[in-house]
């Protein structure tokens, strides 16, 4: 396969785990998962970033699907699409989600090995982390506080590095992130309304527009999806790494369609109350994109 697929926090998680109570450094438990969060909650691991996104993973193995671009052309035509209006709504069959990466794509130079995506509001999160916690009798819990803003989180393998990169990204910054044409660009517009980034100031350069490629391209590649009908080409499925019984991977090819003949051709949102009518009125409101001055169709024989 010419693709990379995310690596899961869980399996190296696992594997020490399991390593761990093999020499005796841990007494052994019912499951790895209970034991990982007892001893987060006894202090013995100290909790990190990549903590809620190992809980979100073991829901999404649940059904876990992946989508993976049809070609890296795909991915270098998204990032430099142009997007026209506000992201105040994201539409998504699924709330996590993988996306493959070929191989041969680079992200500011980076080999980025897969990207994991969950999109959920806090409300959603502790409902995610209530069913881990009741599925693996594992003592973690969460008292849901704050604002219902909905986030979407982008995690992958750190191509410098052996740690992860997590960023929780609010859904009102994504207009900017699409509106931004680079990092310092981002910058510019965030610092308007707010003080928080979400590049980690102890990143360097680099490893901020690495990131910024990363997320740009992720929501893009959504928009894409939401403005193109009949996109998925075809499904197969993928035995993964894991317990033996982790549910077989579900890979969706989503198709490339190119543009051609087009001049300022860009995506625009739909928000009026009219475009969700008929077909579309299941779709929430801002969901809708469609192709501006462009002119696409399939490409073949790739």
């Amino acid at each position: 396969m010419n693709y990379y697929l995310y690596d899961l926090v869980s399996n190296s998680v696992r594997s020490q785990i399991k390593r761990s109570t093999k020499i005796g450094q841990i007494k052994k438990f019912s499951s790895w998962q209970k034991a990982w969060a007892t001893l987060l909650k006894d202090g013995t691991i100290i909790p990190d970033i990549a903590a809620p996104v190992l809980i979100s993973e073991q829901f999404w193995l649940e059904n876990p699907v992946c989508l993976m671009p049809e070609s890296p052309e795909l991915i270098e035509q998204i990032l430099k699409t142009n997007f026209e209006g506000q992201v105040n709504a994201l539409r998504s069959e699924y709330e996590h989600f993988m996306v493959a990466i070929p191989k041969s794509t680079r992200f500011n130079g980076e080999v980025i090995k897969g990207v994991f995506i969950s999109i959920l509001d806090p409300k959603r999160k502790n409902t995610i982390i209530e069913h881990f916690a009741n599925k693996y009798d594992a003592p973690i819990k969460m008292t849901f506080n704050g604002s219902l803003e909905k986030n979407i989180c982008i995690s992958y393998r750190d191509p410098i590095g052996n740690g992860m990169i997590v960023n929780n990204v609010p859904v009102w910054k994504l207009a900017f992130i699409l509106e931004a044409e680079s990092i310092e660009e981002f910058g510019e517009l965030t610092r308007k309304t707010t003080k928080d980034d979400i590049f980690s100031i102890d990143l360097s350069k680099k490893e901020q527009k690495t990131q910024f490629d990363v997320i740009r391209f992720i929501i893009g590649f959504m928009v894409y999806m939401a403005a193109h009908k009949d996109h998925i080409s075809s499904v197969d499925s993928l035995k993964m790494q894991g317990d033996k019984n982790t549910k077989p991977l579900v890979i969706k090819t989503i198709k490339h369609f190119t543009q051609t003949k087009s001049k300022s051709a860009h995506y625009r949102n739909l928000r009026h109350e009219r475009f969700y009518q008929g077909e579309w009125e299941t779709w929430e409101k801002g969901t809708r994109w469609v192709p501006v001055n462009m002119i696409t169709k399939l490409v073949e024989d790739l």
